[in-house]
């Protein structure tokens, strides 16, 4: 007998895997359940694609609308139930068997459109490689790596649009788009951003946007130097 690595209790090996603390006929009795549930989980995987592509080539003879109501009259399926398998049959058509040993959930996981390339080609590698990423693990990096771009897609926004408030942005980010924007005012007002600062320093930034749009729409207003100010009215 040889010592089980997983929980320490004997047991005979087989011939290189864990023993679970079984002795050999009861080991061989779960070995064999191992390997028809991974030869019906292969099985089911090349289901899926099979599936896939007869529902793409019976939508390519239905007439525009009638997808739907067949797959309600054959199946009782949703547009949506078939579309995850043509999606998957799309993605994978021609890598059925680098992708039988992963999980339906994985397959529908990295098939989906929303997945991003990157996250599908890393798995693939790993896959061609000879690991096994299990179904939880690649449905976890799939919603990592869509949060990661749902984030990086706000923050694109919030620079596209200045008249926002800027929460995404790291500190020096914000330092540095002040910059751009002082040594715009420097280059173009010269001595007259004293001016622009003393009418600018309790302006709500939205609220001056705004109003720089619509001054634009109907012309240039009065000039700089024409305005007097009210110093107990700023105060």
């Amino acid at each position: 007998m040889v010592t089980d690595s997983l929980n320490g209790e004997s047991g005979v090996t087989d011939g290189g895997g864990a023993t679970y603390g079984l002795q050999a006929d009861a080991l061989a009795i779960v070995n064999g359940c191992a390997e028809r549930i991974r030869t019906a989980y292969r099985d089911e995987t090349r289901r899926i694609f099979a599936i896939g592509q007869d529902l793409k080539e019976a939508k390519g003879h239905l007439r525009h609308g009638h997808f739907g109501r067949w797959l309600r009259a054959e199946f009782g399926w949703s547009e949506r139930t078939a579309q995850r398998y043509m999606q998957a049959a799309r993605v994978f058509g021609g890598k059925t068997d680098t992708v039988a040993d992963l999980a339906p959930g994985a397959i529908y996981a990295l098939s989906a459109d929303s997945t991003p390339a990157a996250v599908r080609a890393s798995v693939l590698a790993r896959v061609e490689a000879g690991e096994q990423p299990d179904a939880c693990e690649i449905k976890s990096e799939v919603a990592n790596a869509k949060k990661a771009e749902r984030a990086y897609r706000a923050e694109m926004r919030a620079v596209r649009d200045v008249s926002q408030p800027l929460p995404y942005l790291a500190a020096q980010r914000k330092a540095a788009l002040a910059q751009r924007a002082a040594s715009f005012i420097l280059t173009h007002l010269g001595n007259e951003r004293r001016t622009l600062t003393r009418l600018i320093e309790d302006v709500d930034p939205k609220a001056l946007v705004e109003a720089l749009l619509a001054r634009e729409a109907v012309g240039p207003g009065e000039p700089i130097d024409a305005i007097e100010f009210d110093d107990a009215a700023m105060n």
